[in-house]
């Protein structure tokens, strides 16, 4: 099912001509994340997570993703682990609503 999700999006995108300049792609699902770095390669593709599983290098690294996104309250999501991810790769938390919660990820 995501995968046909997946063409779905590829194929409006190409019909659409959009360009990968305009469009980053970002999933949960990596299933979708394989069929759109298969079918629209050259586009920037994130890695979004609830918790940083521990594979993300190798995941990112197949499928050439841009960036690790991973939601912040995750309790699994360590500032050990958050910083051990960011001096590998460029990593993003999500739905940062509070100034003191983004100053610390910061």
């Amino acid at each position: 099912m995501e995968e046909e999700l997946a063409n779905v999006v590829c194929d409006t995108i190409e019909k659409l001509n959009v360009q990968p300049s305009d469009l980053v792609f970002s999933s949960f699902s990596r299933p979708a994340i394989a069929v759109l770095r298969r079918r629209l390669p050259h586009f920037r593709c994130a890695f979004l997570v609830e918790a940083i599983p521990d594979d993300w290098q190798q995941f990112m690294a197949a499928h050439q993703c841009v960036s690790l996104n991973f939601d912040w309250k995750n309790p699994a999501n360590t500032p050990a682990r958050i910083e051990a991810c960011a001096r590998q790769a460029l990593c993003y938390s999500y739905t940062v609503n509070d100034g003191e919660v983004a100053h610390k990820l910061l």
